[in-house]
């Protein structure tokens, strides 16, 4: 069994105009919750850009969660994105698609904080 941390990332490709409503809700109301220091470590979002316009007017995020290893991943991964989900859908229930990835993180080094 692996010990690094696990990424998991989903990105979410969501209209341009809901998408500052949508990102503070992120930030206030979404990750906090799910980030809980023991299961899900850490949480992050980027904006990826795209080297083509999008022609749809959607913008692209992803957005991170860093569980501890890849035992506690297997454990609490259906019960962590069902409640991330949930939450993300009581407001935005059908603007928005989505997939997934996970990653193993195998080296990691920062000199910022946020």
């Amino acid at each position: 069994m692996h010990k690094n941390p696990i990424v998991f990332n989903i990105t979410f490709k969501i209209g341009k105009e809901i998408s500052d409503e949508w990102l503070k809700q992120m930030q206030v109301n979404y990750l906090p919750p799910c980030t809980d220091g023991q299961i899900i470590v850490g949480s992050q979002i980027n904006i990826i850009h795209l080297s083509q316009k999008e022609e749809d007017n959607d913008l692209t995020y992803a957005v991170q969660f860093t569980y501890l290893n890849e035992s506690i991943f297997s454990i609490h991964k259906l019960t962590t994105m069902q409640k991330f989900l949930s939450l993300v859908d009581q407001d935005y229930r059908g603007q928005y698609v989505y997939f997934t990835t996970k990653m193993e993180r195998l080296y990691y080094n920062s000199y910022i904080n946020k």
